[in-house]
């Protein structure tokens, strides 16, 4: 994102903003002699941060788009590249690339001097005409910079203090009424039904009175108007609007020592145990229904691992979309909560529903890929 940001003011002419910007790049290689995935903005020090990583590909990358994208002013373009070469003043002096290549070309590249401005370009010493190379090129080349060494400190940067959200609020229904902790530092809440929002309130509670169907989240608010992240999301409906299918009435019962579930038991799905789920269920009437899993994923830590059980979900034969069942904590299989919901179109009696491993199903760990299904939840919303 640093990279972005500062690609964004070469492209502007901004050098005090790209020399702040090639700084947070440079100061943290220097300092911890690799390239980290995140950094604490107070301190810019990587210990303290959610997840991290050294040698994170998309940071290298991003450090190497500076000598090529900024230094070496490569901007590619459908039939050639056009050098457009930014380097503040305080990364003057003579810079070299060797052995670049593009297409069926190799490249030497080197640029003299600091500014965003060409004073002279040639390639194999002959002027190369508006600083662009075109696609067919072939062979080997050499092909030299001179900047002119201009200021462009005419544009300022904006820096301003760090500020944080306030934590999420965890939404919860008693009886009719969404009801959450207070959080220290919000003076309101924003109320969002099925996405939008539906009220802010000082209070702590929200009535519903629903006969339909409404998923609600609530966000607290700093004194700034500062927004939290969304609660996880609290479903509302009808007593009579939703369905539950024990899974067990479907699979064999998983022996495994979890308890908290509903029914008589529950199945576990993992790339060789139960790879493909077949589920029938009969609706009263034709409409809109909103299905989802309660699950348990017990394979590592709910906030730094990538072990997302990932299914295929189908019905009546037709994909719907990607069902996700993120792990809950380290040998947490009896921590139940729920999938991902996809909404369906159903008709009325008997609709089939499929929950397969297929091939494209892979997750970050590539290996580890299970949950426990403890029931389908299928509930109308139109």
């Amino acid at each position: 994102m640093q990279s972005f940001w500062n690609l964004a003011a070469g492209k502007a002419g901004n050098e005090a903003a790209l020399e702040h910007g090639l700084a947070s790049i440079y100061r943290a290689g220097a300092l911890f002699l690799t390239n980290y995935e995140n950094f604490v903005a107070e301190t810019g020090d990587y210990a303290g941060t959610e997840i991290n990583s050294p040698r994170m590909l998309w940071s290298i990358a991003g450090n190497l788009a500076m000598v090529h994208r900024l230094f070496m002013g490569l901007s590619f373009k459908v039939d050639g590249i056009q050098f457009q070469p930014v380097i503040p003043k305080a990364y003057t002096g003579t810079k070299t690339l060797s052995n670049f290549k593009y297409r069926n070309a190799v490249l030497v590249i080197t640029v003299r001097g600091y500014g965003n401005a060409i004073a002279g370009i040639t390639l194999d010493g002959d002027p190369l005409e508006n600083a662009f190379l075109p696609g067919s090129a072939s062979g080997k080349h050499r092909i030299e910079i001179v900047m002119s060494d201009n200021d462009f400190t005419e544009k300022s940067i904006n820096l301003v203090p760090n500020r944080f959200s306030l934590p999420d609020p965890h939404a919860r229904l008693a009886d009719s009424e969404i009801v959450w902790d207070a959080i220290p530092g919000s003076g309101s809440y924003n109320i969002i039904r099925n996405g939008n929002l539906a009220s802010r309130v000082t209070d702590t509670c929200f009535n519903t009175s629903e006969d339909s169907f409404g998923e609600y989240q609530v966000i607290a608010l700093d004194n700034q108007g500062l927004e939290s992240f969304a609660s996880e999301p609290v479903s509302v409906y009808p007593g009579s609007g939703h369905m539950i299918l024990e899974i067990e009435s479907f699979l064999p019962r998983s022996d495994k020592p979890c308890t908290n579930f509903s029914g008589e038991g529950f199945a576990e799905t993992s790339t060789t145990r139960n790879r493909k789920i077949v589920i029938p269920a009969g609706v009263d009437s034709e409409g809109e229904y909103l299905v989802d899993f309660r699950y348990s994923n017990g394979t590592g830590p709910w906030n730094t691992d990538n072990n997302c059980a990932v299914r295929s979900f189908y019905a009546n034969n037709d994909y719907m979309g990607v069902l996700v069942f993120p792990q809950r904590g380290t040998g947490e299989w009896s921590d139940w909560g729920f999938s991902n919901g996809i909404i369906v179109s159903l008709k009325e009696g008997i609709n089939l529903f499929r929950v397969e491993f297929s091939d494209w199903n892979i997750n970050m760990d590539g290996e580890i890929n299970e949950a426990m299904l403890d029931y389908m939840r299928l509930t109308r919303i139109h």
